[in-house]
């Protein structure tokens, strides 16, 4: 993979908003009611793109060190997406879970299979189309989107720490005065 950092952050954030999508379109479908998935209050889950980027320097890894035939790499891919997508997933609800103090994320253990199937529509699908699409922009506009993506970003994530913060001294008030 030889990506400049540019790109490697810009594949982050566009792969952040595609989950983030994804992800109010699957809680659609279960519970049919728009909610905003997250921690921040904009359409963005940095898990997505760290499991993209993650899938992405795997395969970049084995593709490397060993000599991957077709069906290889298909399975490959789909096993580096299952389990990036299983630790993320379970990464993010046990922080999410001890920050608030509660139970807010239940695991669904279909989640990491539709992430290794996410995995191969990203690398052999949208990814190959994205870096070429990414590489015919110019590169000023690349620092004002990244510019513009991270000045919300960071900022809601922060709020969203402060949010999780509040419901856990909310509920742990309430658990502890019954």
């Amino acid at each position: 993979m030889d990506y400049q950092v540019y790109e490697i952050l810009l594949l982050f954030a566009i792969y952040s908003i595609a989950g983030w999508v994804i992800e109010v379109f699957l809680f659609i479908l279960q519970n049919r009611g728009l909610q905003n998935r997250g921690v921040c209050y904009g359409p963005y889950l940095i898990s997505f793109g760290f499991g993209a980027l993650a899938v992405l320097y795997g395969l970049s890894y084995l593709e490397r060190d060993f000599n991957l035939e077709p069906a290889v790499r298909f399975c490959a891919v789909f096993a580096i997406g299952t389990a990036a997508g299983l630790l993320l997933y379970l990464g993010s609800a046990s922080f999410i879970n001890g920050f608030c103090g509660s139970k807010v994320i239940r695991f669904k253990w279909y989640y990491p299979i539709l992430a290794g199937f996410g995995a191969l529509i990203v690398v052999f699908q949208v990814n190959p189309l994205l870096v070429a699409l990414i590489r015919r922009i110019p590169s000023w506009m690349h620092m004002i989107f990244l510019l513009l993506y991270w000045t919300r970003v960071l900022p809601e994530l922060v709020d969203g720490m402060r949010q999780m913060k509040k419901f856990k001294k909310k509920h742990t008030f309430h658990k502890t005065a019954e």
